[in-house]
């Protein structure tokens, strides 16, 4: 209770902090408190509500892609471009959908700044390749690996790792069904540029996603630079990466389709894949095995109460042509005794004639 204790007026602070800030919790202390923190605005509201006058837009983090909601003055939309960075300051509530029941974070917004200095929030040529990569899109790599193993294809990878690196264990070692891929490892050279874009220009459009795997430590910065992320790109395979350690992020893991933090993870990724698609593909054999044994119950059933039911009726048709024949029979009888009697009749009126 005591956590809005010595708090400043404003808190600075970023998305992520504030998702686990708020996560999960429908009543906090912070609720209404005031924020400020950079992002990358995205206008996805064309039309304003309550009385014509605000906007449902968001703020994304740049390195996470995490996202919170703006409350946004119609004022404030029009001097917006969208995909552009931001310094957002304004109240933040915690708001229950109605129809999911989710929590959502709302930003009412009350100030917006264009940063001065974008060093501190991201350099300009990171922020043009985030910007063409948000325009662009991101390739789901992992829903189109799962559809392609669904319909028993061998996702195609091509790894690319450095020429001394011995980290290819680690994603293999992870990985325990690699016969569900198609796996072909290059080694190049990523601390020689000339080298890694002779590698990548020959590179055919054959594979469906490029992977740049490698460890942390030293020389990462290789891969912060635009130029490398652009020729990556330029090859137009959705494409991985696996580098460094958790704590490392780099400008093209940024620009990347799909990122891992570890090769391990990356490996980890690709077996869960495919235990997810056993487990569902195991899941629908047992369902339909499930529904074959109910039909087959069902068929026998069914037979069953269609010869019980032909017995029945033949034992009612037995009953009823037993019933015909005795009735018949005792028809038969009855006719026998009216002839009997009127030939008896007729012949007492032939004797009392002739006596007569």
């Amino acid at each position: 209770m005591a956590i809005t204790k010595h708090l400043p007026d404003t808190i600075q602070t970023n998305i992520p902090e504030l998702l686990v800030l708020f996560r999960d919790s429908l009543i906090s202390n912070l609720n209404g408190h005031t924020f400020t923190f950079n992002g990358i605005y995205e206008s996805v509201s064309s039309q304003a509500y309550h009385n014509n006058m605000f906007y449902y837009d968001r703020v994304i983090d740049k390195d996470t892609r995490k996202h919170i909601t703006l409350f946004l003055h119609k004022k404030f939309k029009k001097h917006l471009k969208n995909r552009e960075p931001y310094e957002f300051t304004g109240k933040l509530q915690l708001h229950r959908e109605i129809r999911s029941g989710s929590i959502d974070i709302l930003l009412y917004v009350s100030n917006i700044d264009v940063s001065k200095d974008e060093k501190q929030f991201i350099t300009e040529s990171e922020y043009n390749l985030v910007k063409t990569r948000y325009d662009k899109g991101f390739f789901d790599v992992e829903g189109d690996i799962s559809n392609k193993l669904y319909n028993n294809v061998n996702p195609v990878i091509l790894v690319l790792t450095g020429k001394t690196a011995k980290i290819q264990g680690d994603y293999q070692q992870a990985l325990h069904h690699p016969e569900y891929y198609q796996i072909e490892t290059v080694k190049t050279n990523f601390s020689n540029k000339n080298q890694f874009f002779k590698t990548l220009e020959n590179i055919d459009s054959s594979y469906d996603y490029l992977a740049i795997v490698r460890g942390g430590g030293s020389g990462l910065g290789f891969f912060d630079q635009e130029d490398v992320c652009k020729k990556v790109l330029e090859t137009n395979i959705p494409f991985i990466t696996a580098i460094g350690h958790e704590s490392d992020k780099t400008m093209l893991e940024k620009a990347a389709d799909k990122a891992y933090t570890t090769p391990t993870a990356f490996g980890n990724a690709l077996e869960q894949l495919v235990q997810k698609d056993m487990s569902y593909k195991s899941h629908m054999i047992a369902l339909e095995n499930e529904i074959t044994q109910k039909g087959k119950e069902f068929t026998t059933k069914l037979k069953e109460v269609h010869t019980d039911n032909e017995k029945r009726l033949a034992q009612e048709h037995k009953s009823f042509e037993e019933k015909m024949n005795a009735f018949k029979l005792r028809k038969r009888k009855e006719q026998n005794i009216f002839i009997s009697v009127i030939l008896g009749l007729l012949l007492l009126l032939i004797i009392f004639y002739f006596i007569k």
